[in-house]
């Protein structure tokens, strides 16, 4: 498809989900991608810089709780 990343997320709105659609064009969502993550077309993301296990902690420990980060490492 060409055109920008809004249009296709638009479309696969249009297609996957009318019903979100409808709600983005009523103005319930800041966003297309906004939009999208509701739908589940793309999921949510964050940069964690591996320089310093410190910072990378701090960053999950925004996403995460430190329960769900240390069952994870208790799985790996």
């Amino acid at each position: 498809m060409r055109g920008n990343i809004a249009e296709y997320l638009t479309a696969r709105l249009a297609r996957d989900r009318p019903d979100i659609l409808e709600r983005m064009k009523a103005g319930e969502f800041p966003s297309v991608r906004a939009a999208a993550r509701e739908a589940g077309i793309v999921r949510p993301t964050a940069t964690i810089y591996t320089d310093n296990v410190d910072d990378a902690l701090r960053a999950m420990l925004r996403h995460f709780s430190r329960e769900e980060i240390i069952r994870a490492i208790d799985r790996g």
